[in-house]
């Protein structure tokens, strides 16, 4: 995970409200989504870093249900990167909402 000065950066606050928290599923699309994009990303979460492409390091920061963190490109392509990623972010909470609602009945 490089960043360097030169590097065009951006990034996001994500707070995860779902008491299922951010689990496999979500940080494989993560993932995914990532790995379209030539720069590096990278999530923050209570002092632990991790690479946004690779699926073992975001579950090893253990992002926990109602918790916020910090997801950052580094990069040409930083802002693009930022977008999908925040757009999937706020698909996620809609789509746990609606999952929620669906078990509780």
């Amino acid at each position: 995970m490089k960043e360097s000065a030169s590097s065009t950066a951006s990034s996001i606050h994500v707070n995860i409200d779902s008491p299922s928290g951010f689990h496999m599923r979500p940080a494989a699309k993560l993932v995914q989504i990532a790995s379209q994009y030539r720069s590096d990303i990278i999530l923050e979460c209570n002092d632990r870093r991790a690479n946004g492409k690779s699926l073992l390091d975001i579950i090893m920061i253990g992002i926990a249900p109602r918790t916020g963190f910090t997801v950052s490109a580094y990069g040409d392509d930083a802002q693009p990167a930022i977008n999908a990623i925040d757009d999937f972010f706020k698909r996620f909470s809609v789509d746990e909402a609606a999952s929620e609602m669906i078990i509780a009945e």
